[in-house]
């Protein structure tokens, strides 16, 4: 059988952390995640949505560590491996990927620029190839697989300029 997924981790950040701010409940920075399995012999396609509150431990990005969890959904790097986890409503995965090749940076060196008009950019890479064994859970099923991956991690520099909408993936 034939499976693909999707588990993607967004941070968008409100505004700069105060540093006067005492509460657990200061809330600077929101998570959002997406998940989604095609099944393709059965020709499904289903996806489950978080999105969680950067405080109070509720949802984060580890500083120093790469690490991104919303409730128990989570991406992590434990020693050279990356461990997925995510689950909801029956739909869900639990996979180790491991790099068979170096990443490939975008840009010039990693730094990709997004406009010739505005400093806006992001620092983003790409891990092309990773080896993949796991469990994933869908249409009622739990079932063992193995197979590649393909991992993007991508973070911005600054905010889009006004007359920038955003971009596309394809």
């Amino acid at each position: 059988e034939s499976f693909g997924y999707q588990l993607t981790f967004f941070r968008v950040a409100l505004r700069k952390p105060d540093p006067q701010a005492h509460s657990a409940w200061s809330l600077n920075t929101v998570y959002f995640a997406h998940l989604a399995l095609t099944d393709a012999a059965r020709r499904t396609f289903a996806f489950r949505e978080k999105a969680g509150r950067g405080a109070l431990g509720l949802s984060g990005a580890a500083v120093g560590a790469m690490k991104v969890w919303i409730d128990d959904w989570q991406a992590e790097l434990e020693g050279e491996e990356f461990h997925l986890l995510a689950q909801d409503g029956g739909l869900g995965l639990d996979l180790v990927l491991k790099p068979m090749k170096p990443s490939a940076r975008h840009g010039e060196g990693g730094y990709s620029r997004k406009s010739e008009k505005s400093d806006a950019a992001s620092y983003y890479y790409s891990l092309p190839r990773l080896n993949t064994r796991g469990t994933i859970s869908v249409g009622g099923r739990q079932l063992p697989v193995t197979g590649e991956s393909w991992m993007d991690h991508e973070f911005f520099s600054r905010a889009l300029a006004p007359n920038l909408s955003g971009w596309d993936w394809f």
